[in-house]
């Protein structure tokens, strides 16, 4: 199966925005937060190139956002690993 092209050209992001929703004084608050520092680019073997984000102090803690079309190569893992399945309603297949 192949990955259909997308009309509009991959644009890594700059910050992860999280939306929550948080209880005080007896009512529910919205709120909006901005992770920071934003992404980078990453050099780790296996998602270099890719846009990362280190989440806080922590060891080998990240999230990494890989564009389509992404080629990682055959590599091992650094550490252990969490990797959630791709979002199947965002995928085009051929």
């Amino acid at each position: 199966m192949a990955v259909a092209a997308s009309s509009h050209p991959f644009v890594p992001p700059t910050f992860l925005n999280v939306t929550a929703i948080w209880g005080e004084n007896g009512a529910s608050v919205l709120q909006c937060w901005q992770i920071l520092p934003g992404f980078t680019t990453s050099s780790q073997s296996g998602t270099a190139g890719a846009s990362i984000l280190q989440l806080g102090a922590v060891a080998n803690m990240s999230y990494s956002v890989i564009p389509p079309g992404f080629n990682a190569g055959l590599h091992n893992a650094p550490t252990e690993q969490y990797v959630p399945l791709p979002f199947f309603p965002l995928l085009h297949l051929r």
